[in-house]
């Protein structure tokens, strides 16, 4: 029970239980404003004084938050207490309680405060703080317009009060913080909700496309819709390979493309207005998406390239018009850097003693394709490695490397997997390539000298395009037609009575230059009697019109003979 020393006003004393009663009103209060009041009439009727106000900080003042039994209209807009200055000042920076017997007396009143004290004909008082923990909110008055002696249990009493406000207002301050962080994660959900769609409707536009190649470029055409940006695939290597417009706004996001343990590029997108967490986490399951597409597509070329690839025709095929940008894409996705010269390899089974260029390649096992492609692998770091039926075609990059290291290394891979295939092997090696697209001229040398090299004696051999002598010549799609027409002229009518009759005049002349017209000699190799060599020699003079004694009909036979060879090779 707290006895007060004040004016009768229907009351002389309170009860702590009463006091339990009231004090809710703190805890329901709904701002700090509505706190101060609550603890001001709180204050005024448990001590049963006439007056009571509560100050805010306001930045480095006290202000009237609350008052109750004030008769100047005016007070709560004058009342302006700087930090640290005057009564209240001084309570608000230390956190203790201050009883004043008599204000006339006192020395710490600021003169504007004494005024309004004065007019309000206050004379003793109680401030103590508004304060949770070490976080002082304001402070607390009772007054009376009277001289009063303040009990330390009344003291005690609106301290306690004070820290019961405190404590609201800390707690107000606490919810308003998760009310503004629940905003933010309900915005946040809103936006995961909304990525969540757009990638669902990135990952359905892949799966919508017609061919498995598109699915990459409906996906992020797409997101460059969704994400109101430009977007661009990069490979490995910086290349663009995917573009849905023009890079616009200084605005940029990136996010590397990983699956598989293999770095495939980087997706970037850029825009005039900033990227959100939102935006960023899109991009990022995105290019998951795309990533493990792109990884899709490389397990893809590479089962082709053990198979027999349609990628690999259209990059060795001299006739095939194909899109030199999507080759480089796709030579990218499998780790080739498509900007760095690039040499062919052919390598294959050696055809042993008795064999001819011009007959059928070869045959090279599975097994043994498999051995050479691994080994082929490791010597030449970041190339393609490529599997045809007589063959292995090896795509190697040479920056930096001259034809001469090449040939050695092939002639040590070829060491390497002789052991493991029957008969040994023979490689041939073309021209260095600048460009992807070139590829096809240094690949039709390459397979033609493989083919020569298969022929020799003995197995081990790798021929270039220096090597080739006419061959080089017949390796290369544009002299062709005009080649073939050389046959045509010469050889032609041979060749339709050998196609009709099952003839060999085109073998049998063939010999017979190659033993340098030596009758017995020529007769031999093709195991038939002289006088039946000279029939068949009769008739190939009359069938092709070409007198055999004159020199220059022999010459143009010969050169005739040896591109009919070299072009059915």
């Amino acid at each position: 029970m707290l006895l007060s020393s004040g004016p009768d006003r229907g009351r002389t004393a309170t009860n702590a239980v009463e006091l339990a009663l009231r004090l809710p009103a703190l805890t329901t209060a709904q701002s700090r404003s509505e706190v101060a009041q609550a603890a001001v009439e709180i204050a005024r009727w448990a001590t049963a004084t006439e007056v009571s106000w509560c100050g805010l900080r306001d930045g480095d003042n006290l202000v009237v938050g609350g008052a109750e039994g004030i008769r100047n209209r005016d007070f709560a807009a004058a009342w302006r207490l700087p930090l640290g200055t005057g009564i209240g000042g001084r309570v608000a920076v230390d956190g203790r309680p201050v009883v004043v017997r008599d204000y006339a007396r006192d020395p710490r009143r600021v003169s504007k405060m004494k005024t309004l004290i004065d007019l309000e004909g206050m004379r003793s008082s109680m401030c103590v703080p508004v304060i949770a923990g070490s976080r002082i909110f304001g402070v607390l008055y009772v007054a009376e317009r009277e001289l009063r002696s303040f009990e330390s249990a009344e003291v005690d009493m609106v301290a306690a009060i004070g820290r019961a406000a405190g404590t609201a207002m800390s707690e107000l301050e606490r919810r308003a913080a998760v009310d503004v962080e629940l905003y933010g994660l309900r915005g946040e959900v809103e936006e995961l909700r909304a990525t969540r769609d757009d990638l669902r409707a990135v990952a359905d536009a892949a799966l919508e496309a017609e061919e498995p190649g598109d699915r990459t470029g409906a996906a992020l055409d797409l997101l460059a819709v969704r994400m109101a940006a430009t977007v661009r695939l990069l490979d490995q290597h910086g290349v663009q390979r995917y573009a849905t417009g023009p890079v616009t706004g200084e605005e940029r996001l990136a996010c590397p493309l990983v699956a598989g343990g293999f770095a495939l590029g980087e997706l970037e997108v850029t825009r005039e207005e900033p990227f959100g967490p939102a935006a960023a986490g899109l991009l990022q399951d995105a290019a998951r998406l795309v990533a493990l597409e792109l990884l899709r597509e490389r397990a893809g070329l590479e089962t082709e390239l053990r198979l027999n690839s349609e990628f690999l025709d259209e990059l060795l095929d001299r006739t095939a018009g194909v899109d030199a940008d999507e080759l480089g894409r796709r030579a990218a996705l499998l780790g080739m850097d498509p900007s760095v010269p690039a040499i062919v390899i052919s390598l294959g089974a050696h055809g042993g003693r008795g064999t001819s260029a011009e007959g059928p390649p070869p045959s090279l096992d599975e097994r043994a394709r498999r051995a050479v492609a691994a080994a082929a692998a490791t010597r030449f770091p970041g190339a393609l490695v490529c599997h045809r039926p007589d063959e292995v075609v090896v795509i190697a990059p040479v920056a930096g490397t001259g034809p001469a290291a090449v040939v050695d290394e092939v002639r040590g891979l070829l060491r390497e997997t002789a052991r493991g295939t029957a008969g040994g092997l023979a490689a041939g090696l073309g021209r260095v390539s600048s460009r992807l697209r070139d590829c096809s001229a240094s690949y039709a040398e390459a397979s033609t000298g493989r083919a020569l090299a298969a022929a020799r004696p003995d197995a081990g051999a790798v021929l270039g395009p220096s090597d080739l002598g006419l061959y080089a010549i017949l390796a290369h799609e544009e002299t062709r037609e005009t080649l073939q027409s050389v046959v045509s002229s010469m050889l032609g009518p041979l060749l339709e009575a050998d196609e009709k009759a099952q003839s060999e005049y085109v073998k049998t002349l063939s010999a017979f230059l190659a033993n340098d017209r030596h009758f017995e000699r020529t007769a031999q190799e093709l195991h038939v009697h002289v006088n039946t060599l000279r029939y068949r020699l009769a008739k190939i003079q009359d069938i092709s019109g070409v007198d055999l004694h004159e020199v220059n009909s022999r010459f143009l036979l010969e050169l005739a003979l040896r591109i009919h060879a070299g072009l059915a090779g």
